[in-house]
């Protein structure tokens, strides 16, 4: 993923006017809201899959995970 997030430097969030940092922190909240959201979906989801799984499947889905994310780190 190219699109990451970039961070304002000191000097330029000290060279914006307060309406533009009140906007520049609105979007960082709502930013985080929707992170906080993802992940108790995530925790939901992974409970509800770990309920129903032995141990045996898990190893197999999380070497196949583990192979995918080293891929991913090449590219």
């Amino acid at each position: 993923m190219k699109n990451e997030f970039k961070r304002f430097s000191d000097s330029t969030l000290k060279n914006l006017r307060k309406d533009e940092l009140i906007e520049y922190i609105r979007l960082l909240q709502e930013n985080l809201q929707t992170l906080d959201i993802q992940y108790k979906r995530a925790v939901e989801a992974n409970r509800k899959f770990s309920e129903c799984i032995t141990e045996e499947k898990w190893l197999e889905i999380q070497n196949e995970l583990f192979k995918r994310w080293a891929n991913d780190e090449k590219d």
